[in-house]
């Protein structure tokens, strides 16, 4: 019965490692920018802007979900863009949650996103104009080029 018991758990070993291996090599980097830098960039219009605003105002998010391929990208560019796999190389995109989305603009997907490895001070917006736009009190968001 050992033996069953233990030739079962290689072989979901095994399929875990595969499956987990496989998925790694899918994920794709997004370019990703600060709210403002998307805007100047011209991936968001101040019609986006305002939506984006009332979500942060008001402490409301997207109703409409990422697509899981989308969320697991948008975790693998923050786990490369933080520095995360240089500190922790076993580092996965389950690591990472996409704590606040505020929705898909044109193909840019607007998030703010945590890991569960450091503690970070994140700047926080008073009172923040952009494109004639006013955010107030919150943590501001990335924005992912989910076109790329």
């Amino acid at each position: 019965m050992k033996k069953i018991t233990s030739i079962i758990m290689v072989i979901v070993i095994m399929m875990t490692s595969c499956c987990l291996f496989s998925c790694s090599n899918n994920l794709k980097l997004y370019n990703k920018k600060s709210l403002e830098d998307a805007y100047e960039a011209g991936w968001l219009t101040e019609d986006d802007l305002r939506v984006i605003a009332d979500h942060l105002n008001n402490k409301t998010y997207s109703e409409i979900p990422l697509s899981k391929e989308k969320e697991n990208n948008i975790r693998h560019t923050y786990l490369q863009e933080a520095d995360v796999y240089k500190y922790r190389p076993d580092a996965t995109v389950n690591d990472v949650s996409v704590f606040h989305y505020y929705g898909i603009y044109n193909g840019y997907a607007v998030a703010f996103l945590r890991d569960r490895f450091f503690q970070y001070d994140y700047v926080f917006w008073q009172e923040k104009e952009i494109g004639g736009v006013i955010f107030y009190n919150c943590i501001p968001p990335q924005v992912y080029d989910t076109n790329s």
